[in-house]
This record gives structure tokens, C-alpha cells and sequence, in this order.
């Protein structure tokens, strides 16, 4: 049973294919002959080392942000504003709902804050092609399902 939300890779094509590429490169570089001739042209496959370190390297930066990075990024972007106790939150199209949640937990803060405001407070968002059910799902982990409101309508 899952029990913390799982944002995911937006594009994790692109992450795949620079470790593919890495990798590819790093196979080339030690296992072709230590010269090339392509026509007149001579190229020595040691020189195709340094790609190895550029595409594994920015597969690996690439993994560190989905892990890790996105949560910052989301947290500097949503403290950028002094949240108020009748803030409103609406996200279109919303993802995987990572600032859907975000903004979700900065409003259920203040309504914790202020417990004599009755206002129930909705997240809105439009989903095209994603998922309504995971994205309540990750609103459930979050803990803050019970003040947002999702909206699907299909385009």
C-alpha cells in the first residue's frame, strides 16, 4: 500500500534517452578500434568519452529533480506570495497535481491557523488527458483531498 504520493518524471523519454545515449556512447568509445577511418577522415573513439560524461551526467541532474528538485522549485514558487486566509487556489491542468498539492497544504495551514473561518476553501483544475483518479489519489497521500475540488472536462 502506497503511503507518499508519487509525482513521477513529466517527460522521462528525455531522461531515458540521454542515459541511453551515455551508455552508447561509453560502449562505442571502449569496445570500437582506437582509430576510425571515415573517408579521408580519421577519428579516434577515445574522443567519444567526454559525451559519456555529458548525457549521464545530465540523466543523473535530470533524476535529482524529479526526486528532489520539484518539490523545491514548487515550495519557492508558491512562498514567492503571503498567503492569506481566504486564499483560493485553481491550477489548470494540473499534472500530476505536485502544486496542486503544494498550494493545497499552504491553505489547509491557514485554515488551521484560523479556526473560526468557516469557508471551505477549493482548489480548482481543469485535466485534459491525465488521470482524475490518480490525482485524487495523490490529494489523499497529501492529506488534503477534503479541500479540493477537481474538475475534468474533456477538451
Amino acid at each position: 500500500m502506497q503511503t507518499t504520493p508519487d509525482y513521477g518524471a513529466d517527460t522521462p523519454g528525455v531522461m531515458q534517452t540521454f542515459f541511453l545515449i551515455g551508455f552508447a556512447c561509453l560502449l562505442f568509445a571502449a569496445f570500437a578500434p582506437h582509430l576510425l577511418r571515415i573517408g579521408s577522415a580519421k577519428v579516434e573513439t577515445g574522443s567519444f568519452f567526454w559525451p559519456v560524461s555529458f548525457f549521464i551526467a545530465e540523466g543523473l541532474l535530470f533524476l535529482l529533480y524529479v526526486k528532489f528538485g520539484k518539490f523545491c522549485h514548487r515550495d519557492f514558487m508558491l512562498g514567492m506570495d503571503e498567503w492569506q486566509s481566504y486564499a483560493c487556489v485553481l491550477d489548470m491542468g494540473c499534472g500530476r497535481g505536485l502544486l496542486l498539492a503544494g498550494g493545497a497544504k499552504r491553505i489547509a495551514a491557514q485554515k488551521r491557523r484560523r479556526t473560526h473561518h468557516g469557508d471551505r476553501h477549493l482548489v480548482e483544475h481543469h485535466m485534459a488527458s491525465n488521470s482524475a483518479a490518480a490525482t485524487e489519489r495523490k490529494l489523499e497521500l497529501e492529506g488534503v483531498a477534503q479541500i479540493c475540488t477537481l474538475v475534468n472536462k474533456p477538451a
